[in-house]
């Protein structure tokens, strides 16, 4: 059963990653992430004593709600997409025919969403974890950080052509 169930989910991991909204809300949660960077800086200074605050505390509730939204969205449209396809191109009836129980489908297909939505998450967390090292641009004078703006660059420079 484990092995049955395994293939789904490998199955049903890569039907889930080669959907076009799966790479758009990640790519929708990165823009968010960087823009924000920018807007974040409208807390009138609200001080606290946790480790992070000010405008960095805006910045990270703001980007942690952006990802659960695109998280969110992503595992809605990823398991309705999974299930209508099956039933669509008549899978699903071939794969009840052969000798698999329905809890080794299910769990497989529940792996495969579970896992395809884990690597978004890790990504739009990655984007995250960017913009808070960038950190929340409060002044026009606020220097860019290095670091980040050059890996910015790397991942949004468009591909040349070779030769």
């Amino acid at each position: 059963m484990l092995r049955q169930a395994s293939t789904i989910a490998r199955n049903t991991f890569v039907e889930a990653v080669r959907q076009p909204v799966y790479l758009l809300l990640i790519l929708v949660c990165g823009v968010g992430v960087f823009f924000t960077t920018w807007t974040a800086a409208f807390s009138m200074s609200y001080t606290d004593s946790a480790e992070v605050s000010r405008d960095d505390k805006l910045l990270f509730d703001v980007g942690l709600a952006t990802v659960f939204v695109c998280a969110m969205l992503l595992a809605a449209f990823i398991a309705t997409a999974v299930i209508s396809r099956e039933i669509e191109n008549r899978t699903a009836l071939t794969v009840i025919s052969k000798p698999v129980s329905r809890p080794a489908i299910v769990l497989g297909k529940y792996a495969g969403v579970a896992g395809a939505i884990l690597i978004a998450v890790a990504t739009m967390l990655l984007f995250l974890l960017l913009g808070i090292r960038h950190g929340a641009l409060t002044t026009a004078y606020d220097t860019a950080d290095q670091p980040v703006q050059l890996l910015k660059f790397e991942l949004w420079r468009p591909s040349r052509p070779r030769g």
